[in-house]
């Protein structure tokens, strides 16, 4: 099975880059709304630039959760069949304190995995596991317009080296600028993303296709700061030279500092359906299943 993990994780790579679910936001959003003035709904934003705008000195402290719920798993190796069901939660929260605009530290006080699994109709025990941060304090520094990040005092293992990459694409906003473009956008515009684009960051799969639809809803009061509400649906059908392919449906809304252009929260419900050879070809493996992410930032400035 942690053959299978490794394989669904990649997958859940792609899934998390690409994102930014649910038809509404949450309750509390909702009643935040009418505190943004109404000048605001009047004109165009940028809502994702060049320009750095955090200052030095805020703080944002960032809780996510990860869910894979009762994902099916089909697979034939060699001779042998293996169907089953399996859960998996990812949870991880961390603080970002902003030195400058070219300095950040980051802190992991949480990177945990835990699961559970049955295969060929007997539970499979999962072990708890601590993600590859879990405790590590990373710094990031700009350099020449591009971000990097190193482990405080040690040397970055492999897969260490994937998460604080992806984090350090994050930093840089590399979602932001494919999906909302540098244009200003006005209240109730829609467009659509090339997914082409988006496969230069997202997963390294050889070829993206499909949809993927953004929709600037409304303006709401979130923690306090003014925010976009932006919705997205997507279906997107990645592959790979080597064989395996990927679907991914579904829908995410996210409210996006006006003033700081960082998300605060985002919400994402979809469904992946993976299809890849194993074992050098003797095998191949079938998945398929629903993801959710809750991504909550809390910013505080100096």
């Amino acid at each position: 099975m942690k053959y299978t993990f490794r394989i669904f994780l990649t997958a859940l790579g792609l899934m998390f880059l690409l994102s930014t679910c649910g038809d509404k936001p949450s309750a509390s959003n909702k009643d935040e709304a009418d505190g943004v003035a109404q000048d605001l709904h009047d004109v165009p934003h940028i809502l994702s630039s060049q320009d750095w705008l955090i200052p030095a000195g805020a703080t944002a402290s960032t809780k996510e959760t990860r869910l894979i719920l009762n994902a099916s798993i089909d697979a034939n190796l060699r001779d042998q069949k293996i169907s089953g069901l399996m859960t998996k939660e990812f949870k991880r929260a961390y603080v970002s304190d902003y030195i400058s605009d070219t300095s950040i530290r980051m802190e992991f006080k949480k990177d945990e995995i835990t699961g559970r699994a049955i295969v060929n109709g007997r539970p499979a025990p999962q072990p708890n596991e601590k993600g590859p941060l879990h405790r590590q304090t990373m710094m990031f520094t700009k350099s020449d317009g591009n971000w990097q990040g190193v482990i405080d005092g040690a040397e970055a293992n492999p897969d260490q080296r994937n998460h604080i990459d992806e984090l350090a694409r994050q930093i840089a906003g590399f979602n932001s600028r494919v999906i909302f473009g540098r244009s200003p956008r006005k209240l109730g515009d829609t467009w659509e993303v090339d997914p082409a684009k988006l496969n230069s960051y997202a997963g390294g799969l050889e070829e993206m296709n499909g949809t993927f639809k953004v929709f600037f809803r409304s303006l709401v009061k979130h923690q306090g700061y003014d925010c976009a509400e932006i919705l997205t649906s997507f279906n997107l059908l990645g592959r790979e030279l080597q064989g395996k392919e990927m679907q991914l449906i579904g829908k995410s809304i996210m409210l996006q500092s006006l003033d700081y252009q960082i998300p605060l929260r985002m919400e994402m419900k979809g469904e992946i359906m993976m299809s890849n050879p194993v074992m050098n070809g003797l095998g191949d493996m079938r998945t398929k299943g629903p993801i959710e992410l809750i991504r909550e930032t809390t910013f505080v400035l100096p």
